[in-house]
């Protein structure tokens, strides 16, 4: 049965990798009511050269976004403050892209292309999106068409992901940076040796749509394949939720020095590993041989996130 033609806003979002623009974060936007006046565009003055990336015409704006979520009585997360310019590559019919209503009707038209739209965010870090897109859920449940299917997917890995932290499927792990051997970083991963598990993320990925890596910092950077996208947010949430856990390492001073810088990292906001040398080099084959799980899996059966 298709979906009912939403009369209020409907809410989008995904996840964006990091770029020189910005960090990585969850970005919600939204589009207006289809029965909302969208305000006229201006005509450009005679010789002015065309915007690169047009706004989009009937996206919310970022107070638009918090006031969507207060009336979903998500009070706390409408107070963000953290607002960014994003482009959406979307499906567009002319000037206009086209509203997610009018998606599975205008899929196979001819005069449907993609096109880059700016739009505000309201932008979100890993544990605060993993927090907030389960409620979401729960408050539009008596008004499914509140959310766009993009949101909907994202929901998805955002309770796959608290499944692998209730269940502790996820162990320290030591990550080198860039080419230098001594940049090391210490990082909460997730384990994906369970067979259901791997099962469970390759149909997230099947199911994600195009519209939930439509987004990035800027115009015309290259968009995150879903695998990708999915990998670098699990990897983020299990990670950011791990560490403001603030796991104690105890008494190390029985440790190798080694571990126990490893073991302090784990636990602060800098997983910055001070080492160097040889010590850099033995900490990330020692740890890396312990924390080895994929046994004979092969690594692109396994999806592996780290």
């Amino acid at each position: 049965m298709p979906r009912a033609r939403p009369t209020a806003a409907v809410l989008h979002g995904g996840w964006i990798v990091a770029s020189d623009e910005a960090p990585a974060g969850f970005a919600i936007w939204g589009e207006q009511s289809p029965n909302a006046r969208v305000r006229p565009r201006q005509g450009r003055k005679r010789n002015a050269a065309p915007p690169a990336t047009r706004p989009h015409p009937f996206a919310l704006s970022d107070d638009g976004v918090r006031h969507a979520l207060s009336i979903m009585g998500l009070t706390r997360w409408a107070v963000q403050t953290n607002v960014r310019k994003a482009f959406a590559c979307l499906p567009s019919r002319g000037d206009e892209p086209l509203r997610s209503s009018e998606l599975l009707q205008a899929a196979s038209a001819a005069d449907v292309r993609l096109a880059e739209w700016e739009l505000s965010a309201v932008v979100l870090d890993e544990v605060s999106s993993v927090s907030l897109l389960p409620r979401i859920a729960a408050a539009s449940a008596p008004n499914s068409s509140m959310l766009g299917d993009d949101l909907r997917a994202w929901i998805v890995a955002a309770r796959f992901a608290l499944s692998l932290l209730v269940r502790q499927r996820f162990l320290p792990r030591v990550v080198q940076l860039g080419e230098d051997e001594d940049e090391l970083v210490a990082r909460w991963a997730p384990v994906m040796d369970d067979v259901a598990d791997r099962a469970t993320l390759q149909a997230i990925e099947a199911g994600m749509p195009t519209a939930g890596t439509s987004l990035t910092w800027a115009p015309d950077e290259p968009r995150a394949t879903p695998r990708d996208a999915l990998a670098d947010y699990l990897a983020a949430v299990i990670d950011g939720v791990a560490r403001r856990s603030r796991p104690s390492a105890g008494d190390t001073t029985h440790l190798p020095a080694i571990v126990s810088a490893w073991l302090a990292s784990l636990g602060r906001d800098d997983a910055t590993i001070q080492l160097q040398g040889d010590a850099s080099r033995t900490l990330r084959r020692n740890v890396t041989a312990w924390t080895d799980q994929t046994g004979g899996v092969e690594a692109d059966a396994a999806f592996r996130l780290c």
